[in-house]
C-alpha cells in the first residue's frame, strides 16, 4: 500500500483577504473600546462638579467676599454631621447624675459639654468637638456622655454651662444647629 500524496496549494488570496478583514474588524472594535472609555471619563470628569476659575479680574471688595465664601465652605465641610433646628435639651441642673460621663470624664456641669445618643454606639465620638448654633450664638462643647433617652426624639443633652453659654439659664427643651 502506498502512501497519499496530497498537494498543498500555497496560502491563496482567498485566506489573505479574510486574515486582513479579521485584523481590521479587531482594530475597529478596539478604537470603539477605548473611545466609550473615553466618553465615558470625560462624562465623569464634567459631573465631578469641578468648574474653571474665574479668569477675569476682579476688585478687591469682590476678592474679599470671594474668600469668605470659600472660607464658609471650607469650615462646613469639615464637620462630618450637620443637623438644623433639632431638639436640644439641659442636664446638670440638680437631678441625679452619675459622677462619671459615658467616656470616664468627672462630670462638671459648668464646663461646655454635650451628651449625644450617637456616642452610645461609636465610642470614637468621646472627645470629639460640637459645634452648636441657637440663633446667632455659636459654641463649640466637647461631646462626652451618652444622652438623651431615645425616647425623647432628642438629638443632644447639653450642660449647664454650655447652655449658658448660648442663653439658656434654666431647665428646658429649646431648638438649635448642631454639627460634629
Amino acid at each position: 500500500m502506498q502512501p497519499e500524496i496530497r498537494l498543498v496549494e500555497p496560502l491563496g488570496l482567498r485566506d489573505k483577504a479574510q486574515r486582513t478583514i479579521t485584523w481590521i474588524l479587531l482594530i475597529l472594535v478596539g478604537i470603539f473600546i477605548v473611545a466609550v472609555w473615553m466618553f465615558s471619563l470625560k462624562m465623569e470628569y464634567q459631573n465631578s462638579g469641578y468648574q474653571e476659575a474665574k479668569t477675569e479680574l476682579m476688585t478687591p471688595a469682590e476678592a474679599s467676599e470671594t474668600q469668605e465664601q470659600i472660607d464658609a465652605q471650607l469650615e462646613e465641610s469639615l464637620w462630618i454631621y450637620t443637623a438644623s433646628n433639632v431638639e436640644a435639651s439641659t442636664y446638670g441642673w440638680g437631678e441625679r447624675l452619675n459622677v462619671h460621663t459615658f467616656c470616664g470624664d468627672v462630670f462638671d456641669p459648668d464646663a461646655l459639654t454635650v451628651a449625644l445618643p450617637a456616642i452610645l454606639s461609636d465610642r470614637n465620638l468621646c472627645g470629639r468637638t460640637v459645634k452648636i448654633c441657637r440663633g446667632e450664638t455659636c459654641i463649640e462643647a466637647v461631646a462626652n456622655d451618652g444622652g438623651p433617652a431615645g425616647w425623647t426624639n432628642r438629638k443632644i443633652d447639653m450642660s449647664q454651662g454650655a447652655a449658658r453659654a448660648i442663653g439658656i439659664d434654666h431647665p428646658t427643651i429649646f431648638k438649635v444647629d448642631m454639627y460634629y
